[in-house]
Order: structure tokens, then sequence, then C-alpha cells
């Protein structure tokens, strides 16, 4: 069976050394400004997200909407072409 990689970062001591004191420095005072910077750029991102999405579902309701208004045009000046005959 061949060794995965989450085998190869659990048999290496280093590595887990490293990783738990880059957790420790995160929520250290040090560490949490640059928690703070990254909470508040994913969050960001994520507004940014959820506001293009709600502009593209506006901008499609109103191209359906606008295509729905031409097509009652040509339909009523049909009508109105003939009673002017």
């Amino acid at each position: 069976m061949a060794n995965s990689g989450q085998d190869d970062f659990l048999n290496d001591p280093l590595k887990i050394a490293g990783a738990l004191a880059g957790g420790a420095f995160l929520f250290s005072p040090l560490g949490r400004p640059i928690l703070h910077g990254a909470s508040r750029l994913a969050l960001t991102g994520l507004g940014l997200y959820a506001a293009g999405k709600a502009a593209g579902k506006a901008a499609d309701a109103f191209m359906d909407f606008a295509e729905f208004s031409d097509n009652d045009r040509e339909t009523d000046t049909e009508g109105e072409e003939e009673l002017l005959e």
C-alpha cells in the first residue's frame, strides 16, 4: 500500500511542530491582525460575490421584462393597423 500525503505529514514531527506553531501564532497577540485581516478579506469577497449575483439576476429579469414588453408592442401595433384600415 502506498503512503498517502497525510501519512507523510503525520509521520514527520517537524511538520507537525510547524503547523502547531503557526496555529499558535495566529491566535497570539501578534497574529491577531493577520487573522482579522484574512477574515475581512473573506467576508468582503463573499459580499462582492453576492452583490454580483444579485445584479446579474436583476439584469436578467430586466431583459426578460424588456423582451416581454417588445412582444406586447408588436401585438398591439398589429391590432391598431387593422383598426385603422
